[in-house]
This record gives C-alpha cells, structure tokens and sequence, in this order.
C-alpha cells in the first residue's frame, strides 16, 4: 500500500489517502482517502514515536497538528518529527 498525507484546509489535522489505482506511464493517480494519518499510518492504534517522526520528517508537518516543522525556538522539531507541545501532550520523546 501506498499512501500520501496531506493537510486538512479548514483544520489542524493531517489525512492519510491511499493510492487505489495501478502506476502506469500516463495514467491518473487516483487517491481513497483513509482516515486521520497518525491512525492510518499506525494500523488503527495510536502511532508510535518512530513512526509519526518520520511521516513528520518527510511531510514537514507534525502529524498531530499540521504546524509546519521549525527549529527556531527549541531547536528539534525538524530533526524529531514533530513539536514539544505535541510531544508532551501524547508522553512521546522529544529534547
């Protein structure tokens, strides 16, 4: 499976879409939307800290509030995958 997250428009929530169709030269990509990324991604449980960093890493985004990864104040969020606040409200590592 393979799938993509993107942020919600009108909240602070990531989405996760699977590809549904074939990879073929020309053809359309078409996208089934799944559900929250951070459940979707982690099997329908709650994601483990490895897991929501790298979609974080990659996507640029924290997976639980979409805020765009900067390393201005703390200094981690881009290398971690997600934010202190995040971080502490779900008991994940961070610092």
């Amino acid at each position: 499976m393979l799938y993509k997250v993107t942020p919600a428009r009108h909240s602070d929530r990531l989405f996760a879409h699977e590809l549904v169709s074939p990879i073929r030269d020309g053809a359309d990509l078409v996208w089934q939307y799944r559900g929250l990324a951070s459940r979707v991604l982690a099997g329908g449980a709650p994601a483990p800290a490895e897991l929501v960093g790298r979609i974080g890493r990659v996507v640029g985004r924290c997976v639980f509030c979409s805020r765009l990864l900067t390393d201005d104040k703390a200094g981690r969020s881009v290398e971690v995958g997600y934010g202190p606040v995040c971080a502490e409200k779900r008991g994940l590592p961070w610092g």
